[in-house]
């Protein structure tokens, strides 16, 4: 998260992110929108960033975000089974057909997993 700027003390040096001979007003614009995405509160600015870092839709991350809140038990099979869920309904197959394995992995029995088995269709 340092990496990006997440969780820094200090602002971020744009200059030192581009390239030599990018035109001031390029580097003008990224300096304002680095000043307002620091003034967001960190619960804005993290999914706000890990989207465009992780290219992840924002319904994902919060499956992510329910999935890491209960990191077992039953809130945690229906947070798995409810991404596999939106996945195929955001036609994501390749990424359902990933999440519906690791949900059949951890919940090989689970109440879910009927469910889960039907999902993702390969075409």
């Amino acid at each position: 998260m340092t990496r990006f700027g997440l969780r820094r003390s200090e602002p971020i040096d744009v200059e030192s992110l581009v390239y030599k001979g990018t035109p001031a007003d390029v580097i003008l614009e990224l300096k304002v929108l680095y000043r307002l995405v620091e003034s967001l509160p960190e619960k804005l600015r993290i999914p706000l960033l890990l989207r465009h870092v992780e290219s992840a839709s924002l319904d994902e991350m919060a499956f992510s975000d329910a999935i890491a809140l209960a990191p077992a038990g039953p809130a945690r099979e229906d947070a798995e089974a409810r991404r596999v869920q939106a996945l195929e309904a955001t036609g994501q197959l390749a990424r359902c057909a990933s999440a519906r394995s690791a949900y059949l992995a951890r919940f090989p029995n689970g109440v879910h997993a009927a469910s889960v088995r039907g999902r993702c269709p390969t075409r």
